[in-house]
Parts: C-alpha cells; sequence; structure tokens
C-alpha cells in the first residue's frame, strides 16, 4: 500500500520481485501502516522493504502545520553552562518537515 505514495516503477525496477505483492496490494507492513496512521508523524522512516523508497504519504484530514509554539529552542550561543561539564553547546533544534 505504500509503494502507491512514491515511486512505484523505480521501485520494481530495484526489486522486481515486489511485482506479486504490488499488484495485490500486500506489499508493506500493516502493522507499520497502522502505526504510521494513528501518530501522524511527519516523518518517517522504516527499513521493511530493505530498500531506499521514498513516499509522501498525506494524513487524512492533514493540514498545514505552523510554527509550534510549544517548541523549545536551545540556542547554541548560550553561555549559562555551569563549568560542570553538562552544558550542551552545539544543540539545535529539530525541525521536521510539515
Amino acid at each position: 500500500m505504500i509503494e502507491r505514495h512514491g515511486d512505484t516503477a523505480g521501485l520494481l525496477r530495484r526489486k522486481p520481485f515486489f511485482r506479486a505483492e504490488v499488484e495485490q496490494g500486500t506489499l508493506g507492513s500493516p502493522p507499520l501502516l497502522e502505526l504510521l496512521r494513528a501518530l501522524r508523524p511527519r516523518w518517517w522512516f522504516s527499513a521493511h522493504l530493505h530498500v531506499r523508497f521514498e513516499a509522501v504519504y498525506r494524513h487524512a484530514g492533514a493540514q498545514a502545520r505552523g510554527d509550534n509554539p510549544d517548541e523549545i529552542v536551545i540556542d547554541a550561543g548560550d553561555d549559562d553552562d555551569d563549568g560542570g561539564g553538562g552544558g550542551c553547546t552545539h544543540a539545535a533544534p529539530i525541525r521536521t518537515k510539515s
């Protein structure tokens, strides 16, 4: 099912033995697809097919996301480290694709 959201022809050129599963609609992992639908992440990485395959999956009812008001931004320029070695001087916010 996930193959419908990417370059299926390219996938089949690299993995021609997937053709029957693509035609039957059984390629992929049903539990992972359910998890993808439940969690609705912006990015999803999976090694289930054992091949690089990029897909764009649009969640049902998805809306464009704006800035996250709850995002914590760690400024790499902050010098609040007390010298105890616990400070992080190379941190950056983690952003994901909308």
